[in-house]
């Protein structure tokens, strides 16, 4: 090869390499175009992050950001005559997603799952935000409380501070690293939840995540604290779009109608649960824009309102006579029509009253019928479930804190005796009415026949309940209990060999031996689930002497709304509680458990049914 012909080659293949070689994987159509022809393709880029996008126990894709895709393609459908083909491409992280989406052009959408920071929101397009969000500063338990600025320097000094790269929580945490802890590395994550997962596992770390991710793992019973210092009110979710797309038009649509902002907001609650949806929802931020906009509207209203008083002023009003007395006859003629009208109108209502009347009359006996439905299941729980002075026959130092949210309780408990062991179970079901009489009466009914069998082993017992229940659940087609199942705790005390011998499922026993605790979880099977086969229920037995105490609870206490910050009351709190009053006299511990349970709550609604069971053993 000549030396001209190398040096062509080479230059060739210099510029080769140097030019952008990336092609544009996916392309789809505008938005115009979908107009055009009511029918095109488009690309959604997402990737698995819970509760937003992610494929759940069935295999089923779900989440936030998909159920409100989901529906505005049925929006489009209904609305706009347009029927759209979506193919969904997964990718690995969120940085990899954001990469792909900004190279692309038309017909591509971005289900981010995370807010965008202000570097990356310049580069796209976004639609309208479906979901506001507060940043929380967290830390593993072990880390006091950060009151002010010099505890935060003196407290960060020995922690961690893990971050996920190119996100608002990144630019959250650089805010105080610049001022508290310069010479610090972060611990790099790929996600938001790592952060959880990395400051719930290790006890000398912290991070900032969103709003969503704390509550989310306060509901699994993550060992985290939230830090009240350095909160960020600044985040919010929406999908991302090319930056030439035109695609945020049609969003916009979709997000002004009312209904389906309602929608929307079905759609949150449904994946984050009420507690958590309605303080997102309520951000302050959002409410100061809904005014600033109102206070806009009415100016503008105000302006339009003068400058047509100033026309009427400047008109000259022997030039409109003729135009005047035309609208005279007319006023004539449409009042004379309004007059037949009206007459009409009336006759038509005198009916609709009667229609009216009549379904009042229905709607009052379903009342009657559901008043009495309610009033009867009440009875046969309060027949089942053991009055107070009946648990005293049994364990006469004891007390039960019981506290139904409603009229008919999920939670119900029973006590027993065969021979020297005394037997106590408390129970908690999804229930609510009257199937919550109905679960109440299949599990005592159940409990009873294996006490009477002379099954006492508290392991036992619950494998016993949980295959009878699941049969009977089963057998009637009863799919309301069929997922949910009921979580227990099952407690034998022998009062011979002064032994308590504990299982639960779902639940825990508090066991104080003097003033040491001891405590034991129970299974994480529910019983009478029937989705889970093969179940394992493990007994643990305590020595005990005269005055020790022992506690069983559902987990209505510790999951109570309360305090200025909406907070739950906490696992945590609840053991440090348990602590403080176990040494008193068994009256006077009901009275601080309520005490407490009231002054947390204030004049909030009760969230769920409360259940604790306290015994002193003799």
């Amino acid at each position: 090869m000549s030396l001209k012909n190398l040096l062509s080659t080479v230059a060739f293949f210099i510029l080769l390499t140097s030019c952008p070689v990336f092609a544009q994987k996916y392309k789809g159509d505008t938005w115009q175009t979908v107009q055009e022809k009511k029918t095109g393709k488009v690309y959604i880029l997402h990737y698995d992050r819970k509760p937003f996008v992610y494929v759940n126990e069935r295999g089923k894709v779900t989440g936030i950001e998909y159920d409100i895709i989901t529906e505005f393609l049925a929006y489009l459908q209904n609305e706009r005559n347009i029927k759209l083909k979506i193919e969904w491409v997964k990718f690995d992280d969120y940085h990899t997603l954001f990469k792909e989406l900004t190279a692309c052009d038309h017909g591509v959408w971005g289900l981010p799952s995370v807010p965008l920071n202000e570097v990356s929101i310049k580069e796209v397009q976004t639609s309208q935000v479906f979901m506001p969000d507060i940043e929380v500063l967290i830390s593993s338990q072990n880390m006091p409380p950060v009151r002010d600025k010099v505890s935060l320097r003196s407290t960060l000094r020995h922690h961690i501070p893990v971050t996920m790269p190119s996100s608002t929580v990144e630019m959250s945490m650089n805010r105080i690293r610049q001022a508290y802890f310069p010479d610090k590395q972060y611990e790099l994550v790929q996600t938001e939840w790592d952060v959880v997962e990395k400051v719930a596992n290790n006890p000398d770390r912290f991070g900032y995540v969103s709003l969503i991710d704390y509550y989310l793992a306060l509901k699994q019973g993550k060992d985290i604290n939230r830090q009240k210092y350095f909160e960020i009110k600044r985040s919010n979710f929406a999908f991302v779009f090319p930056y030439t797309s035109d695609w945020t038009d049609a969003f916009d649509d979709f997000f002004h109608e009312d209904r389906y902002k309602q929608l929307i907001n079905l759609i949150i609650k449904k994946h984050l649960g009420t507690d958590v949806s309605d303080v997102l929802l309520e951000v302050p931020g959002e409410a100061h824009q809904k005014i600033m906009d109102a206070e806009e509207m009415a100016e503008r209203s105000f302006l339009k309102m003068q400058k047509t008083q100033n026309d009427f002023d400047a008109f000259k009003w022997w030039r409109a006579l003729p135009v005047g007395l035309l609208l005279v006859i007319l006023l004539a003629i449409l009042v004379a029509k309004m007059y037949r009208n009206k007459k009409a109108n009336l006759n038509h209502l005198a009916a609709k009253d009667e229609e009216i009347e009549r379904l009042n009359l229905q709607l009052h006996h379903a009342n009657e019928q559901a008043h009495d439905g309610i009033t009867f299941a009440k009875h046969i729980q309060e027949v089942l479930i053991p009055s107070p002075e009946q648990v005293k026959t049994v364990f006469p130092e004891s007390f039960i804190y019981y506290k139904p949210r409603e009229v008919v309780s999920g939670d119900f408990y029973w006590v027993g005796q065969s021979g020297d062991e005394k037997i106590i179970g408390l129970f908690d079901s999804t229930g609510r009415g009257v199937r919550a009489s109905f679960i109440t009466q299949l599990a005592i009914n159940s409990l009873k026949n294996i006490i009477a069998e002379k099954i006492t082993n508290p392991a036992e017992i619950l494998r016993e309940m949980d295959k009878r229940l699941a049969d009977m659940i089963m057998d009637a087609g009863f799919d309301f209990i069929e997922k949910e199942g009921i979580e227990a705790a099952v407690c034998t005390v022998n009062t011979k060999e002064k032994i308590v011998t504990f299982a639960g499922a779902h639940q825990t026993i508090y066991f104080f031996n003097g003033n040491t605790l001891q405590q034991v979880k129970g299974s994480r099977y529910d019983i009478g689930n029937v989705v889970f086969k093969r179940k394992e229920f493990q007994a643990s037995s305590f020595n005990y002497k005269t005055g020790d105490v022992f506690y069983l609870s559902s987990d209505g206490f510790y999951d109570q709304i309360g305090s200025e910050e909406r907070m739950k009351f906490m696992v945590k709190n609840f053991q440090d509680l348990l602590t403080d009053i176990h040494l008193l006299p068994i009256k006077d511990q009901y009275k601080a458990l309520d005490s407490i349970f009231k002054s947390w709550k204030g004049t909030g609604k009760q969230t769920d049914d409360v259940s604790v069971f306290g015994v002193r053993l003799a």
